[in-house]
């Protein structure tokens, strides 16, 4: 298994480029586990870069996410890419579901877009579109129970969330061999006529 730490910074645009070299030139079989550490500012664009690289690997190359630090909002979407996912022992996670009141906008700042010429689709900001959609991948992996607070590693465990590596061999179906249908026998008729012996 190859460990690569990826840091929650601003070197985290640069990691990206690196990982989708790195799955290029992986072989089928090949396990990555991807170390996070540091906490610093990651653009939700960039997390949706990360989540888009991890996700469209070629197939057969497993991925282990651990997570030395806590994550807080689309930061958790980073550590919910892998297959699977370990968190420090007091570490802890906190998605939080973006406030729907936001998207509201007032006649005053649908005024300044028209002013500043700004194109909104559906009246949302560039960051909102991208933390709705952060939104929508979270909801594939995290039940809507633990959203909007914090979750320690044994909770988390309960739901399956948390779970040790699993080689990227198992993580391939193996192909199942062709089952050969039985062939049924079909009543063989007799062709010669019988004969009654006649005793005498």
């Amino acid at each position: 298994m190859v460990t690569i730490p990826i840091p929650i910074t601003g070197a985290f645009d640069s990691k990206i480029l690196e990982l989708a070299d790195r799955f290029q030139d992986a072989k089928p079989g090949d396990d990555f586990k991807l170390c996070l550490y540091d906490t610093g500012m990651v653009t939700v664009d960039a997390v949706l870069a990360f989540y888009d690289v991890v996700r469209s690997r070629p197939k057969g190359i497993g991925v282990h996410i651990h997570s030395h630090v806590c994550l807080i909002c689309s930061d958790v979407l980073i550590w919910l890419a892998g297959d699977t996912r370990t968190l420090r022992g007091e570490a802890w996670v906190h998605f939080r579901e973006y406030p729907r009141h936001w998207l509201e906008r007032s006649e005053v700042e649908r005024f300044q877009d028209v002013l500043d010429r700004r194109d909104l689709q559906l009246n949302k900001t560039a960051f909102q579109e991208n933390y709705l959609t952060v939104e929508r991948l979270v909801k594939k992996h995290l039940p809507v129970n633990l959203w909007n607070r914090r979750v320690w590693g044994s909770e988390l465990e309960e739901w399956n969330i948390t779970q040790s590596p699993v080689p990227a061999s198992k993580l391939v179906e193996p192909e199942k061999p062709a089952v050969k249908k039985p062939v049924k026998s079909r009543p063989v008729k007799s062709t010669c006529k019988s004969t009654q012996m006649a005793l005498f």
